[in-house]
This record gives structure tokens, C-alpha cells and sequence, in this order.
């Protein structure tokens, strides 16, 4: 509770440093959408599927305040959902980004930035991402969350960074995330993380970054536990189209009671080397290739590929992106606590405008996760698809067609489902309110 008074006073400090300068700009965008949902296993079962009908309606609006090098952008989207047949399922869902920014002093920036979502679909179908950084503020559930109860994750981030050359920084972090569920079989948790880094370029092609940080969880039942991370890159920048990098990450998970049987202390060693290419216009490429090893106090220890590729071309009309990963990653903190897990994955996306008005995009993917912490040695294979179409009727209103597919292959029989999604979703967006002093 204090963490969110903290950052009510801090984002109230940015909007009135903001506005009580001279030169600043506020720009104000309602909008407001009906959704209608075709969902065929709402609760993501492997035999008697129950489908229904889901009716969202959905108001929002977008706040932004810019002055100079001084801003704050709120986003906020309430919505209420109508289920035509599981009517105890009627809730509403929340969805909010806060993000301000501040230049304290020539050299020195102050950033926040909170997000919030509020929902009881298990799945929704984006993350949320930061307007600042583009990074995510919060991620999709790796693991399967069953069930229509809703729950409820807050992610807030405060962080200063220092510019001591064109490319040199350091920033110091805190983070502080936590979830909570009315459905009683899953976990709530809290996390606090502070963290800091550096980038310092000691010649003009030869840089150096170091950042690192530990995640304090504490969840309700579980075992308290300490996860440590450090990265240590070296990078070399041949030219401005071709950088090259070996990179070192080391985590060291510490619990602090050992209660669990699952709760073993281990760390994970990770060497990886790669390189970013601008190939030629519009064509970059990205590229990361590891190795794993996990050293496990107790128990078999777990070791495999790391990296991730992501090669993306922009046309004339959209863009065509490949992507993929390998490595680690502990699942203990989701809707489905199964521990220390081995993954996999790659995917597919096309954006394309295919006449003035009318924009489509599709997307794949797959996903192998074998969770090495499970007494049956658990390993799920997800697959996903999804396909749409957005026609802009005019300037302030469009409408959207959508079909998503995912189907989950395990060893665990029980835990297999198909799930179909159809969706057709108008949208009234008029155009912003701007004020300028």
C-alpha cells in the first residue's frame, strides 16, 4: 500500500513541475469500444469444453502532458464483460499505464512508470509495454491458468539515470511487483526488485556493460526465496550497421527456509557471444547463441542451448518479423508453481497494409517447455496462431476481426486443451483534445 502512495506523490510531483512551466502541451484522447467474443473452452479443459459468448464494453482515454524534456502519459481502459451463458462470470477489467519522465538536471533523467491490469480472462492476448523503455511492464504467464476467477498484477518502477558521455550511463532501479487471485489454488505474490547498471564506451568501438539485481520474492505459502542476477558485455561496433558481443550472466537462487521440498538452492552459468547487423535497409538481423549450465545443491543438475534470434524485414506496406529463444527460466511465481524449466520457442509475424483503410496481420508461434522440477517430468508443447483484419471506416471509427487458435500437447493428458477465439470489436477513437500554453 505504501508503494502506491509513493508513486501517486511522485507521478503528482512530474504533473505539477510540468504543468506550472512555460511551454507545455496537453493532449487529451477518449475513446470507447464493444467487443463480441466466440470463446469454445473458456476454461481451457481437455474434455468437456464449455463454450460461451462474451459482450465487452470498453471506455478509455489516453493523458499526455509534455513540456520540454518533462512529461506524463496515462493510459486507462475499464471495461465491463457480459457472459451469455456463465453469467457468474460477469466482472469487470481494468487496464492502466502511468509513465512520467523528468530531466532533473542537464545530465540526470528521473523516470516512473506503473502499470496495472485487472481482469479474469486466463489468457489475455498482449502484454503491457513501457512507453518509455518498450520494454515489458507486465508479461504473459508462461504457465496455464485455469478458471475464470479474476485476479489482479501491479507492476511499479522508479529509476534515475546519469549520462556521463554520448553513449556512457548508469541507473539506479527499484521495482516492485505484485499479483493476487480470488481463485485459491493459485499463489499470490509479492516482489520487490532494485537493481543498477552501466555502460561505458572506454574507446570508440569498444564498449562495456554491466548491470545486476536481485528479485526479493515473498509469496503467500511458498518458501521465500533471493534470485541474483549479473550480466557482464563486452561489445565491439565495427560501423554503424554491424556490432559484435560476448556476454556472461550468472543467477544464484537462495531460499530462505529450505521448508519445501522443491526449495533446493541453485545457480545458473550462461556464456553467449552474437551480433546485430543492419544487412541493408530494412533488413536487420539479431542474433544471441549460449549455453546453460545449472549447478544444483542437491538433485540432477539441468544444462542446455540460450540465445534468441530476431530477423526482421520492413516493407513498403508493413513488416515481416522472425524471432526465436532458447535457455532458462524459473516458473515458480506463476499461475502454476512447477520450478526450474527448460524452453524453446519461435515464432512468426506479417503486418501488412492491404488497401488505404484496411490493415491485416498474422502471427504463429511454438513453444516446447520441459519443467525439470516436476515429479512427472512434465513437458508441454504450445502451439499458437492468430489471424486479423482492421478496416478504418473513417478517421475516428474502425472495426476489428479477429481468430486465434492455441492447442496444448503434454505428457500430462489431463492438462491438454484446443481453444478457439473469434472476436469483431468496433472502436470510436475522436480526435484529441489539445491544449498549449
Amino acid at each position: 500500500m505504501m508503494s502506491k502512495y509513493f508513486f501517486s506523490v511522485i507521478a503528482c510531483v512530474f504533473f505539477l513541475a510540468a504543468s506550472s512551466a512555460d511551454g507545455y502541451q496537453l493532449s487529451f484522447t477518449p475513446s470507447v469500444s464493444i467487443s463480441e467474443e466466440y470463446n469454445d473452452n473458456i476454461f481451457l479443459t481437455s474434455e468437456n469444453e464449455e463454450d460461451d459468448f462474451i459482450t465487452t464494453v470498453s471506455p478509455g482515454f489516453v493523458l499526455e502532458l509534455t513540456q520540454r524534456e518533462n512529461g506524463l502519459s496515462l493510459a486507462y481502459t475499464p471495461g465491463y464483460s457480459f457472459y451469455a451463458d456463465h453469467s457468474e462470470f460477469n466482472s469487470w477489467q481494468h487496464e492502466a499505464v502511468l509513465s512520467a519522465w523528468l530531466a532533473a538536471t542537464r545530465n540526470t533523467r528521473i523516470e516512473v512508470e506503473d502499470a496495472f491490469l485487472y481482469t479474469e480472462d486466463p489468457a489475455p492476448e498482449t502484454e503491457i509495454l513501457s512507453p518509455i523503455t518498450e520494454d515489458p511492464l507486465i508479461q504473459g504467464d508462461p504457465t496455464v491458468r485455469r478458471g475464470r476467477e479474476p485476479y489482479y498484477t501491479n507492476t511499479a518502477t522508479a529509476r534515475i539515470v546519469q549520462q556521463f558521455g554520448p553513449s556512457d550511463s548508469f541507473y539506479l532501479q527499484y521495482a516492485y511487483t505484485i499479483l493476487r487471485n480470488d481463485d485459491p489454488e493459485v499463489e499470490d505474490v509479492d516482489q520487490h526488485i532494485p537493481g543498477m547498471g552501466i555502460t561505458y564506451w572506454f574507446l570508440p568501438r569498444w564498449g562495456l556493460e554491466l548491470d545486476g539485481s536481485v528479485t526479493i520474492n515473498a509469496p503467500d505459502e511458498s518458501d521465500h526465496f533471493d534470485e541474483w542476477h549479473g550480466r557482464l558485455t563486452q561489445r565491439y561496433r565495427l560501423d554503424q550497421q554491424f556490432e559484435a558481443f560476448v556476454q556472461y550472466e550468472h543467477t544464484v537462487v537462495k531460499y530462505r527456509d529450505h521448508a519445501d521440498a522443491g526449495s533446493i538452492d541453485y545457480q545458473v552459468f550462461e556464456p553467449s557471444l552474437g551480433i546485430t547487423y543492419n544487412i541493408q535497409n530494412g533488413l536487420t538481423l539479431s542474433l544471441r547463441l549460449g549455453y546453460f549450465k545449472e549447478d544444483r545443491d542437491e538433485g540432477e543438475n539441468v544444462d542446455g542451448p540460450s540465445g534468441d534470434i530476431a530477423l526482421t524485414k520492413t516493407l513498403r506496406n508493413g513488416s515481416i518479423s522472425l524471432t526465436g529463444s532458447a535457455g532458462q527460466e524459473n516458473t515458480v511465481l506463476n499461475a502454476e508453481n512447477l520450478g526450474f524449466t527448460k524452453f524453446y520457442e519461435t515464432g512468426i509475424e506479417v503486418e501488412y497494409r492491404l488497401m488505404r483503410n484496411l490493415s491485416g496481420n498474422l502471427s504463429t508461434s511454438y513453444r516446447n517447455a520441459k519443467f525439470e522440477e516436476t515429479d512427472t517430468n512434465r513437458e508441454d508443447d504450445i502451439i499458437e496462431a492468430r489471424v486479423g483484419l482492421i478496416y478504418a471506416v473513417t478517421p475516428w471509427l474502425s472495426t476489428r476481426l479477429g481468430y486465434s487458435y492455441q492447442t496444448l500437447d503434454s505428457t500430462l493428458p489431463e492438462d491438454e486443451y484446443d481453444e478457439n477465439r473469434v472476436l469483431l470489436q468496433v472502436t470510436f477513437t475522436p480526435r484529441p483534445y489539445r491544449w498549449v500554453k
